[in-house]
């Protein structure tokens, strides 16, 4: 008979980092480099350096919430929407349309 064991959940220290993004994911998360892995940080975008917390610290990637924005993509924007960042239905109003527009053109480009 076969036992199954659930995965050990990764105990993260909550580390303040500083890094630049470089690229977007198909979702619109900023995507950085720390340690040599993939790191997932959503609402910034390229060209942006952040403080950030690391939240998620998986052998392949991490994941981090912005504790702080350090410097601003010439690319960002105000949202036209009172709502976003709250409700989660419009996560790239605060990128540019043309950097939206890039940002899907290269997504659909890897498939």
């Amino acid at each position: 008979m076969a036992q199954f064991y659930s995965a050990k959940r990764r105990v993260t220290t909550r580390q303040i980092i500083t890094v630049t993004v470089n690229d977007l994911d198909p979702f619109g998360q900023g995507v950085a480099r720390h340690q040599g892995k993939a790191l997932f940080v959503s609402g910034v975008l390229p060209q942006e350096q952040a403080e950030v917390v690391l939240v998620e610290d998986k052998k392949q990637y991490a994941r981090a919430q912005v504790k702080r924005r350090l410097t601003d993509s010439p690319q960002r924007q105000a949202p036209r929407c009172p709502h976003f960042g709250v409700c989660g239905g419009c996560q790239q109003q605060h990128a540019s349309v043309a950097l939206q527009q890039q940002s899907k053109r290269a997504a659909l480009a890897r498939l």
